[in-house]
C-alpha cells in the first residue's frame, strides 16, 4: 500500500519532522519563533504545517 491511495502523493520530509518536534517541545510558539531556531523562514514554517494538515 502506498500514499497515493490514501490521496496523498508525499510523504513527511526531514523539514516535516524538524516542524512536528520543535510543536511537541512547545506547541503554541508562533511560526517566526520557530523559524530562527529550525534555520527557516515563517512562511515555510507555515506552508508545511499547512500541507501537514491538508494531508494529514
Amino acid at each position: 500500500m502506498d500514499d497515493s491511495e490514501y490521496g496523498t502523493s508525499r510523504s513527511i520530509d526531514e523539514i516535516d519532522l524538524r516542524i512536528i518536534n520543535a510543536l511537541q517541545w512547545s506547541p503554541r510558539s508562533t511560526w517566526d519563533a520557530l523559524a530562527g531556531p529550525l534555520g527557516l523562514d515563517a512562511a515555510t514554517v507555515a506552508r508545511h504545517w499547512r500541507r501537514l494538515e491538508r494531508e494529514r
